[in-house]
């Protein structure tokens, strides 16, 4: 009796065992699988491939379940910190294989939902929220030290607004060009020097190591407090960059602005009202209109362009009721009201009340405008 319950015993649990795992005729191995056949060396679940042309030492089949399905997780963690220890959660190498076919690692999405096909973050296990179908997406700062080859396509977002900047040169003269020097110690097969860190890549050469230099051209900025919006970045130890796809409208607003400017000299270079034209010029036309000195007049600000103070000088009679000048931005913003009186012929202008740009300022006289002319703040 004691024998025959020995026998069922082994034989229920060597059912089990062949529940969980498999051998197949080909030699691989199957656990917790009921396919009859499988292509992968070793297949954990119910993944199979329909033809004959894979061939994968590890295959992991996880079904949805719970909050968090995980095909392969691999951990190279301490509690502690061990400064003589290199750990890698997954190492993937490949090669040899079809030119330009190698993927070290490889991930892609499958099915109609957002997220992305490779995901990398900083301290965060669980994820974020894409927003979006992408190949790939990071969560946290990334370098390279090498060149990134990115063929970049910016889509409008219908949400956005248009925006004229006004400033845009301003922005850019607060950036410096700059150059860079990294040092590569070239070591021997077998020595462990250099953990990669920023110090061994700036190392100076005092150690007498064979060193590969590499210059790079960069921007810095020279008061990150006065840029806006997120044109100048900081990391976690406040080492502080230039956001380079955000400088791009910038750049574009700049040349705008140049572009504007261009114009504008061009104009007055064959038009007799720019403020080329002397003060004397400007009276003497003045004198030669039919009503004499007892006309309104606006004369071009000097200097111009004007990077503190500049003069506008005006004719008004006496006895005219209400004059201002208007100060207006190139799309017709009225920024400024200056009262005149007729007892003097000038107001001053403070380059502090404008930032740097073109603008338009009118003579207006009872309601009606007289002249209108140009002028350029650099400051």
């Amino acid at each position: 009796m004691k024998k025959t319950s020995i026998l069922i015993a082994a034989s229920l649990c060597s059912s089990l065992c062949f529940a969980q795992l498999k051998v197949y005729q080909n030699g691989n191995v199957g656990i917790g699988s009921n396919l009859n056949t499988t292509n992968s060396q070793l297949n954990i679940g119910d993944r199979t491939y329909g033809s004959n042309d894979y061939s994968v030492f590890l295959t992991s089949s996880n079904p949805i379940k719970g909050t968090y399905s995980i095909g392969v997780d691999g951990w190279a963690y301490n509690d502690t910190i061990k400064n003589t220890r290199r750990t890698m959660g997954i190492r993937g190498i490949a090669g040899n294989g079809n030119n330009g076919n190698n993927y070290g690692v490889m991930g892609v999405l499958k099915g109609t939902q957002n997220g992305s096909g490779v995901y990398g973050a900083v301290n965060t296990e669980t994820g974020i929220a894409t927003g979006g179908i992408y190949a790939g997406f990071f969560d946290g700062d990334m370098k390279t030290t090498g060149v990134s080859k990115i063929r970049m396509v910016n889509t409008h977002d219908p949400h956005m607004s248009t925006l004229t900047l006004q400033n845009a040169l301003a922005i850019v003269s607060l950036l410096r060009p700059a150059t860079k020097t990294y040092y590569y110690p070239s070591l021997t097969p077998g020595d462990d020097g250099g953990d990669g860190t920023e110090t061994d890549i700036e190392n100076d050469g005092s150690t007498g190591d064979r060193l590969i230099c590499d210059t790079h051209f960069g921007i810095v900025p020279t008061i990150s407090q006065q840029f806006p919006g997120n044109l100048i970045v900081s990391d976690a130890s406040q080492q502080i960059y230039v956001n380079y796809t955000e400088l791009i409208p910038v750049l574009v607003g700049a040349i705008q602005e140049l572009y504007t400017r261009l114009n504008y000299l061009d104009e007055c270079a064959s038009n007799s009202n720019s403020f080329y034209m002397d003060e004397a010029a400007d009276i003497k036309r003045l004198q030669m209109s039919p009503e004499g000195t007892g006309q309104c007049m606006l004369f071009q600000n000097n200097p111009n362009p004007f990077g503190e103070n500049t003069v506008i000088k005006y004719s008004v009679p006496e006895d005219t009721g209400d004059a201002w000048i208007y100060v207006f931005d190139m799309q017709g913003k009225l920024l400024k009201q200056l009262r005149l009186d007729t007892k003097t012929d000038r107001v001053i202008l403070h380059a502090d009340d404008l930032t740097p740009g073109m603008y338009l300022y009118s003579l207006i006289v009872n309601g009606k405008e007289i002249d209108t002319k140009r002028m350029i703040n650099t400051k």
